[in-house]
């Protein structure tokens, strides 16, 4: 996959293109984007905007600049 590998992608591999974080489009991926639009509509800053699907059939999100904690299984 093209881009910066991002670690924490736990589920599958998502990367950083630009000011952008894609991962490949999970089968519930249209559930997903309800929520994010809802947050989008009210001008929630935490959480990222959907900005469509690539080409090579990747969701693309803008980035949001968060501290994370690492999370140990």
């Amino acid at each position: 996959m093209d881009g910066t590998a991002l670690p924490g992608g736990f589920v599958n591999e998502v990367v950083g293109v630009g000011a952008t974080v894609r991962r490949p489009a999970p089968e519930r991926a249209a559930f997903v984007r309800g929520p994010l639009g809802l947050f989008e509509r009210h001008r929630w800053p935490g959480a990222p905007r959907f900005r469509g699907v690539t080409a090579r059939i990747r969701e693309a999100h803008a980035w949001v600049a968060a501290h994370r904690r690492a999370l140990t299984p």
